[in-house]
């Protein structure tokens, strides 16, 4: 089987795998990394940057006989992928884990469980909005940690 690309969409292609690469490697250190299979295949398509005239992109060290995305690709990537996409799941994770937190102490785990699933999202919602509202208008300006609970004043 073979698969032609424009050259842009080589360049979708590399946007794609760079995000990707970065949502399965960018919290370990290169020594603890697996999914080996998957950085083979994201080296084998780098190896056609010269072919498909995306030197800006990736740049070839003979050194270690890899590919590597540049610097300025990098940077531009980051700022318009990865960035946003970490500042959106930090405030929902954060909403998430908070709402879920006060609905397990309030209700219970079991109680909770043995709701139906429109009345859990709609207690879930519910306990989110008041995080959702907060975070929205302060950030974490008002976020204290108490010992060792995490406590939102929202006065």
């Amino acid at each position: 089987m073979k698969i032609h690309f424009t050259k842009k969409e080589y360049r979708l292609l590399l946007d794609m795998l760079y995000i990707a690469d970065w949502v399965m490697h960018s919290h370990q250190l290169i020594s603890e990394r697996g999914h080996k299979e998957h950085e083979a295949l994201y080296d084998k398509i780098k190896s056609y940057y010269r072919e498909m005239e995306a030197e800006d992109i990736i740049e070839y060290s003979k050194e270690t006989d890899s590919y590597y995305e540049t610097r300025e690709y990098e940077e531009k990537t980051l700022e318009e992928f990865i960035t946003p996409y970490d500042e959106d799941i930090f405030w929902e994770e954060l909403v998430d884990r908070l709402a879920k937190r006060d609905v397990f102490r309030k209700i219970g785990i079991e109680k909770y469980n043995k709701m139906e699933l429109i009345e859990r999202i709609k207690t879930m919602s519910e306990a989110a909005e008041q995080y959702e509202n907060e975070f929205e208008e302060h950030g974490l300006d008002r976020v204290k940690i108490m010992g060792k609970d995490v406590v939102v004043s929202t006065s």
